[in-house]
C-alpha cells in the first residue's frame, strides 16, 4: 500500500501460524509518522488480519488504529513492532 509515494503497509496471505489464521489476509501498516518500510529497520506497526486485506478510511491519517478497515469477520487488530536485522 503507497499514498503520497511512500509505503505505508503491506499485505499477503498469513503462510504459518494457529489455526484460527488460516486462509486470512494479514496487513502490517506504519504505526510513527514518516516511518518508512523501504528504509526503517526498526519500526512501530499496525497489525490486522482477517478475510481481507485493510482499505484506507479517508477521514483518519493511515497510522491511526481507525485510518484502515477489514471488509468482514472475524478480525483480529494488534500493535506491535517490525524488526528488519535479517
Amino acid at each position: 500500500m503507497r499514498e503520497s509515494g511512500a509505503v505505508i503497509g503491506v499485505f499477503g496471505p498469513v503462510i504459518d501460524g494457529p489455526s484460527r489464521y488460516a486462509g486470512m489476509i494479514a496487513t502490517v501498516l506504519t504505526r510513527v509518522d514518516g516511518s518508512d518500510f523501504e528504509t526503517d529497520m526498526h519500526t512501530q506497526a499496525n497489525f490486522k488480519v482477517g478475510p481481507t486485506s485493510a482499505r484506507r478510511v479517508a477521514d483518519y491519517p493511515h497510522s491511526h488504529p481507525e485510518g484502515t478497515v477489514i471488509d468482514g469477520y472475524p478480525q483480529i487488530i494488534r500493535f506491535g513492532g517490525v524488526d528488519a536485522d535479517a
